[in-house]
């Protein structure tokens, strides 16, 4: 390749880099940050209980539901993951949350006849570490009705917001 080739595939390569940086601020979202602003979610939402499983902190599965003795039994195939011995008509949710070494994060749940489904949302804040880190929680939920299912919502509050009452840190302390 020649000198003049050169410029002009470096030259490209900067102009599709200014592009897509426009492209990234043009779709930016100011909203993205609230769970109030998540569009999706009817009129009709409402807040549900969740109780935390203590014991299968090392069970990582990812965001998963288990909602049948058959998903139950299939869990049970990884040794960490035997916390729960039965669903006794409950839905078993595994939620996976990153972040960096110092984020904190909240969660809650909620119902929505409207859209038939459970929502699990997740409110994270950047903890200012560089390095990666992440932690599983699982929360037994109501029975998930028939038809229904179970949707993970993630949000990030901006950075150098003020740390709201009720978060826990990543690191889990």
């Amino acid at each position: 390749m020649g000198a003049r080739a050169r410029r002009w595939v470096g030259a490209m390569g900067i102009g599709m880099m200014a592009m897509a940086a426009s492209a990234a601020d043009a779709g930016a979202q100011p909203d993205r940050y609230e769970f109030a602003a998540d569009s999706a979610a009817p009129a009709d939402t409402v807040r549900i209980e969740a109780e935390r499983v203590a014991g299968m902190e090392r069970c990582w599965r990812g965001n998963v539901v288990i909602a049948d003795s058959a998903s139950l039994a299939a869990l049970h195939a990884f040794p960490d993951c035997r916390g729960v011995r039965a669903l006794n008509g409950r839905t078993l949710v595994g939620v996976s949350v990153m972040g960096d070494c110092f984020a904190r994060y909240r969660g809650d749940t909620v119902r929505s006849e409207t859209n038939r489904e459970l929502r699990v949302r997740v409110l994270k804040q950047y903890g200012g570490c560089r390095a990666g880190r992440s932690r599983h929680e699982w929360l037994l939920l109501p029975a998930l009705p028939p038809g229904w299912t179970v949707r993970f919502v993630e949000r990030w509050l901006p950075d150098g917001a003020p740390v709201p009452e009720g978060f826990t840190s990543i690191r889990g302390d």
